[in-house]
Order: C-alpha cells, then structure tokens, then sequence
C-alpha cells in the first residue's frame, strides 16, 4: 500500500479516538509516516485511560456489590457506552461478560466504538458467540468498517467464521482496509477464502481499488500471492483495472513484491496486458525495482517479458555503474535467479553486454558454475551461451568442468544451441581444456550429435593455434571427415595438410576409402588388354565382402606421380612411352599404354574410394609378355 492511503487508514482511527467526526481535520498530519501516527495515536488511548484508571477501578469494584442485571441496567442509564467501555477493562471478564449479557445490542455496539483491544482482550475472548454475531451485525448496518476491522485481530476464529458470511463481499474489503496488523488481515482472508473471488469483483464493480492495494500491502506472502493469482485468473478488464489504479496510485513497490509469489500462468497474463507493453511504465517498474531494493521481486515477473520488454528493462539496468551491476548480479546469484537474470543479461545491447561479461563477479568459479547448473535445469542455452562468447579465455578451465559435469542429456542441448548462438569457437575452446577422460566423453557426444554438420559448419575461427590444436586431436571418424570439410573451407594450408596428409604421387584418401592388398600368390592367369581390369577385381584381397565395385562406380587408372608428371601432358589421357615390341610397336605411333595401372579406384562422381597397388613397377613390368598378357612370377 502506498503512503498516503496507509496514513487515510491511520488518520481515520486517530479521529475516532479525537472523537473527529471528520479526519480531514487531521490532514496537516498526514506527511507523517504511518508508524509514527499509530504510535501518536496509541499514546493518545494510553493517556487518556491512565488520567482515569483510579475512578475506573472504583466503578468496578463497586459493580461487584449488586447483581449483573442491576449492574447492567445502571451502566446503561447512568454511564453510557463510552464509559462502560473504559470500566470494562478494569472489571473481571467473567463479570463483565455476565453485565453485558443483560445489555442491548444496540448499546454494546455503541460501546465498541471506544473499546481498546489491547485493554479488554481477556474480555473480548470471553465474549459468547450469540452475542459477538448480534453485536457484528449492529455494526454492519451501521456500516462501521473501522470498529469491525480495530477488533477483528482480538476476536476468536470461531467467532469471525460465523459473523463474517453476515457481510457483503464489498463489506469484507472494508473490513480489511482497517485492520491493525498483518496478522489479523491473514486471518480474515483465511476465514473468507472462498469468497476472495467475489471480493475481487465487488472491488472491481465499485473501484475500491485503493482499498484493495491497502490489504494487499497488509497481507502476508502467502496470502498476498493467493489473492493476486485470484486477481490474474479473472477477465482481462478487472485486471487492467488493477494495474491501472496501480499506475494512478504509484503503488508498484506493492505489487512488485506480490509478483514474486504469484504463479507462472498468473505472472504471464500480468505481463500480457497492454499497459505493460508501455515503455515508459516499464522504465518506472525498473527503477523503483533499482532503487528501492526491489530487484528480486522483478526478476519472476521479468522471466515472462518479452524479448521488447526486457530490451526496455535492461536499457534502464545498464544505466547503473559496475558496482551496482555486481551487486545485483550478486543478489540474483545468492537467491538462485540465474534462470532469471540471464534473459534480462542477453536484453542487453551489444556493448554492454560486454561490459555485463568483463565484470569480475562473471569470472568466479561459483557464479560460472551456478549459471551453466541453471541453464541447464531450466534449458536456457540460447540465452546463456551468447553471453559465454563474451567470457575471458582465463574463464575457460572453469567452464570446462562445469561442462564435464553435464549429462549426456544436457550436454547435447548445449550442442544444439551452440550454432544459433554462434558459440562453436568457444565451445571447441572450452572442450579443448578438459581432460582427456571429459575431452573424448565431449568428441564422442558431438560426433554423434545430429547438429554436428552444423556445428562444424559454423567452426571458422581466426586464430590459426586454434586449428593447430584441433588437428592434434585423436577425432572421431565422422568428426574428422566433417571437419576435413570445412578446413578446405577456410582453414590455413597448414591445417589442411594435417588434416588431409598427402603421399607422393598418392591422391588424398576419400573419407570412406578402404585399402585392398594384392595376394602374395595369385593363381596363374592371363590378362588380355582388352581387359586391364580384371586381374584387380579377381585377385585383390578386400577386408570387405564387397569384391565387385558398388553399382554405379567405375574404375579408372592412375600413372605413377614421376611418369604422370614426365610422360602424361593431359591427365585425361594416360599415356605411356612407345613399346618396343608388341601389338603397339608401330613406328612413329604412341598409344595408350596396355597396361598403365599402377593405382585405380572406385571414383563415385570423381571422388576416389577405393585403391589397388602393384607392389613396384618391375614387378608390374614382369607380369605382362610383349603380346599384352601377364606372366605371374610366383611372388
């Protein structure tokens, strides 16, 4: 509740014990804080009862000396109300009780107006249940909300379940508005839980929405939050109503803290009404949230903003110096918000969120290790790694334990915001400085990820170390082959070359490319050049049960790197020097060679897969006579 409506409540039982009839009489006090005028108006009730205590004491004692119904009639004819209710609580409860039985409800309700709780509890406990509902509903015909709400705090439980279903819903509101302390207020709404819904509409219907702040300020945690989810289940005009006698009355401090509590649907609809897309009312909910030691009760609410919203919010947060930003980052971190505060982090501008990431409580080993645990209990990757790009490299070893420390489970999500967020340098960054054990656990998790062509797609770092390091990498198959790729792409000569190593006169190997060895002794055969080939398709040894080349594929021969470089001006075209004998000894002519073979393989769409190799070129020259077949050695 905002001040000036805590102080009408203060100033309007200040003039009931002036004997005001109107409080505006009391308005030069009305700067004065609500605490100090319940205390003015305490030591007021207390003086003027101890200018009277030695009368009252004597009154009572004589009302000792004649029987309760004589005593009662001479109380209501000689005293009065207001004196009967100053000697009640000097008197016995059980005699007082016995004399006012024998009193109207009219009178006793009259008498209540000046009756101090504080003076007459042992009284007030005493008081049976018939009479406490006949003097209630005395009270409410007279709609004497502050009378009911002074002693509502002192009455039993058993007594406010059966005098309150005697009120209206808005009867209850008033009720509230006037009650002393935070105790009294949970105990009605506890009472009347069933109808705070009707409460909430009546409040509604008669704009009472002043008075409704007022007790929610006065509530408790749980009761405070039980009514506002109330207050957000309803239709969407009662709670702009709030939200516009909120913004009226300046009474964010109230509701902000009511928001921490509330339920996650009750906090999306809050933040899904047309004046919370005002820039200029988020700006103030931030700053009362920056300046009046606020911030936690925002961050709940700021978890259902939308990405507009938080960029408002966190324009007005990077207003504040480092100080403070560590401060609320400490706070956040001391309370568990991470899963909070890192989308209000990621709402920040390019530049300040660097500056956000360089503040040295980012950097502790129990902050890093917080926030990764957060996002990943709460799936928050895409907002948290865009902010782990921005981390020091001297964070790193801390990040790669807390990444260890993932599951499986967890570990894979990161993967699969990793490219989104631009993270893949850093993440290779990162997985580079764990151990080996948590290093090959990470390679085999992203080998198997199925982001990981788009992670290794998005792999283009500047620092040609970087390369360095993952090159030196024992990779997994798929890992290699994918970063093999991309290192054509845009990685430096030399990382390509470790990744794809080449032997003289040998093509680079394809990525799905098995080796095949020759029989040490093949079986006697002849090879006619019409056929080259089938000697390799016959007699190589496969570590494969495929012997024949895969649908689709050919196979085509390869020259020696020295004679393709000497002898072959057209690659295309093999050729071999002029045989001195043979079928292809015609003068002045050059021929294809018959037998050029040295390497062949498998090329699908002129990638090689598969190789066969003659051990050495005299053992292939051995092999073939002059007329184009093959004389096998033996070897």
């Amino acid at each position: 509740m905002t001040t000036p409506h805590r102080n009408a409540a203060e100033l309007a039982r200040l003039a009931n014990v002036l004997q005001r009839t109107n409080s505006n009489d009391l308005a030069f006090l009305a700067d004065l804080p609500p605490a100090a005028l319940r205390a003015f108006r305490e030591q007021i009730t207390d003086r003027i009862a101890a200018a009277d205590a030695r009368r009252m004491h004597r009154v009572a004692a004589a009302s000792k000396l004649v029987p309760a119904p004589i005593a009662a009639k001479i109380t209501e004819a000689a005293f009065g109300p207001v004196l009967a209710a100053a000697i009640a609580g000097t008197v016995e409860p059980a005699r007082a009780v016995a004399i006012a039985s024998a009193l109207s409800p009219k009178f006793l309700a009259d008498g209540t107006v000046t009756l101090d709780p504080r003076r007459a509890v042992a009284l007030i406990a005493e008081v049976p249940l018939p009479m406490a509902i006949a003097v209630a509903r005395e009270l409410i015909s007279r709609r004497d909300y502050l009378t009911m709400g002074r002693l509502a705090g002192a009455l039993r439980d058993e007594v406010l379940i059966a005098v309150m279903p005697l009120a209206a819903d808005i009867d209850l509101l008033h009720i509230g508005y006037y009650l002393e302390d935070t105790d009294a207020a949970d105990r009605l709404l506890t009472v009347v839980a069933s109808r705070i819904p009707g409460l909430v509409r009546a409040t509604n219907a008669e704009n009472q929405w002043a008075e409704a702040i007022s007790l929610l300020d006065m509530l408790g945690p749980i009761q405070r939050s039980h009514l506002a989810d109330v207050v957000a289940e309803q239709d969407g005009d009662l709670l702009d109503g709030l939200l516009d006698a909120v913004n009226t009355l300046d009474a964010w401090p109230t509701l902000l803290p009511v928001a921490a509590g509330m339920r996650t649907e009750s906090l999306r609809r809050l933040a899904e009404r047309p004046l919370m897309q005002e820039e200029q009312v988020l700006t103030k909910i931030a700053d009362l949230a920056l300046t009046q030691n606020l911030w936690l009760d925002l961050l709940p609410l700021a978890e259902h903003l939308t990405p507009q919203q938080l960029a408002t919010v966190a324009t007005r947060i990077a207003q504040e110096p480092d100080d403070v930003l560590t401060d609320l980052v400490e706070q956040a971190h001391a309370n568990n918000h991470w899963q909070t505060l890192l989308p209000v982090a990621l709402a920040l501008t390019d530049e300040h969120r660097a500056r956000f990431a360089t503040l040295p409580v980012m950097h502790r080993k129990d902050t890093l290790t917080a926030a990764l645990q957060s996002s990943a209990t709460n799936s928050l990757w895409p907002q948290a790694l865009p902010l782990v790009t921005l981390l020091p490299t001297h964070t790193h070893d801390t990040l790669a334990a807390g990444v260890a420390a993932l599951s499986d489970t967890e570990f894979r999500e990161a993967i699969a915001a990793t490219p989104k967020a631009n993270a893949t340098v850093t993440l290779v960054q990162v997985v580079l400085r764990q151990d080996p054990t948590a290093r090959t656990r990470s390679l085999a998790l992203l080998e198997d990820a199925p982001e990981a062509e788009a992670l290794v797609a998005s792999f283009a770092p500047t620092d040609p170390n970087l390369w360095s390091e993952v090159t030196a990498l024992d990779l997994p198959p798929r890992l290699r082959t994918l970063l093999t790729a991309q290192a054509a792409r845009c990685a430096p000569p030399q990382a390509r070359r470790q990744l794809n190593p080449r032997r003289p006169g040998v093509s680079p190997p394809h990525p799905l490319a098995f080796s095949c060895t020759f029989a040490p002794k093949p079986p006697k055969t002849r090879l006619t050049p019409a056929n080259p080939h089938e000697y390799a398709t016959q007699h190589a040894r496969i570590p494969s049960p495929i012997r024949q080349p895969p649908p689709g594929l050919t196979l085509t021969p390869q020259l020696p790197m020295r004679q393709r470089a000497n002898r072959r001006p057209n690659p295309e075209s093999p050729t071999w020097k002029r045989p001195r004998s043979g079928p292809y000894a015609e003068a002045g002519t050059s021929q294809p060679a018959p037998h050029p073979l040295k390497f062949a393989r498998f090329v699908p769409g002129g990638q090689p897969t598969m190789a066969f190799e003659f051990e050495s070129q005299s053992l292939w020259r051995n092999r073939f006579d002059d007329k184009g077949g093959e004389h096998v050695n033996g070897r």
